[in-house]
């Protein structure tokens, strides 16, 4: 995707407030840099499937913008808005490494003025723009964070990939167009539910055959089938492995919503969770050295 097709529907997606539009628009056409990267509507994920939205988010810059309209100005909403801040940065802080993001708040009303609304854009560009002034911003292609993996040697935790094609391929070294699960048993591609739905004292969302969450602390993800008799033959393995390794590249989507695989980390088999009813997994690495050989996965066995 190129610059102008990525800024074009980020400018144009998942919106029908006419203020939160047209202040979005005013900043980015303010600030005019084409190397600054914006994601609109960004999806943060916490627990309990709350899944709050920032209305505009620089990520090379760790600046959130939120457009304020008429309802955030009574005081139980201004209070919800700064508890909602402190978790996204509480969730930032705990899984990434990134720094604590910048809330920069517009208030828009419809008693306000447009010359009133403008003067809050300017400052709030302004400020965006005297940021940048002290940094350089470069647009990074796909091509160019596939180069920047393979010349480090390794994956890390949130490196994503397209498909499934993609992972092998830079895991193994290898360059195919298809690929067969029988020789790739190390991979793990689950999707990670959010936890909202009682199940067994759980909280899950995912109806699938195959259920997969984390623990409150992300180090552990719980795997388990909703059928019992496969469940019961898993339960068995789980008990009598517990050297069994995978990597793990969730299934994710991207700001867009196109699917993607994160990855995660490898786990190791931890034994079996009898209230879960679930296999254990436990993250021992959150950064692999690619290409993966037979000498480095015994390595990964014996940590």
């Amino acid at each position: 995707m190129n610059k102008l097709e990525y800024v074009t529907r980020s400018l144009s997606r998942g919106t029908n407030k006419k203020y939160e539009t047209y202040v979005i628009n005013a900043i980015y056409q303010k600030i005019n840099n084409p190397n600054l990267v914006i994601e609109t509507q960004k999806e943060i994920k916490l627990e309990n499937g709350y899944h709050p939205l920032i209305d505009l988010f620089l990520p090379q810059l760790n600046i959130a913008i939120e457009v304020d309209e008429g309802y955030h100005q009574n005081e139980h909403q201004k209070e919800h808005d700064i508890w909602r801040e402190n978790v996204i940065n509480q969730k930032i802080n705990q899984y990434c490494s990134a720094d604590h993001i910048h809330f920069i708040r517009i208030s828009v009303t419809s008693s306000d003025t447009l010359e009133e609304v403008n003067a809050r854009i300017d400052e709030a560009a302004n400020f965006i723009k005297d940021r940048i002034s002290n940094i350089r911003l470069h647009w990074v292609t796909d091509d160019e964070i596939r180069e920047k993996i393979r010349k480090r040697g390794s994956i890390r935790a949130n490196d994503c990939f397209a498909t499934n094609y993609d992972v092998i391929n830079e895991v193994y070294g290898k360059h195919l167009k298809g690929w067969r699960r029988a020789g790739y048993k190390l991979l793990w591609f689950p999707v990670i539910s959010d936890r909202v739905h009682e199940e067994n004292g759980v909280k899950l969302s995912s109806r699938a055959t195959w259920q997969n969450w984390y623990d409150g602390t992300g180090t552990i993800i719980y795997e388990r089938s909703t059928d019992k008799r496969v469940n019961s033959d898993k339960k068995k393995r789980a008990i009598n492995n517990f050297d069994d390794i995978r990597i793990v590249f969730a299934k994710d989507r991207d700001s867009f919503g196109k699917r993607i695989q994160r990855f995660v980390g490898v786990v190791r088999s931890d034994g079996w969770d009898d209230v879960r009813d679930a296999q254990i997994w436990r993250i021992i690495l959150k950064e692999i050295k690619i290409p993966l050989t037979e000498e480095y996965i015994e390595k990964i066995k014996n940590i």
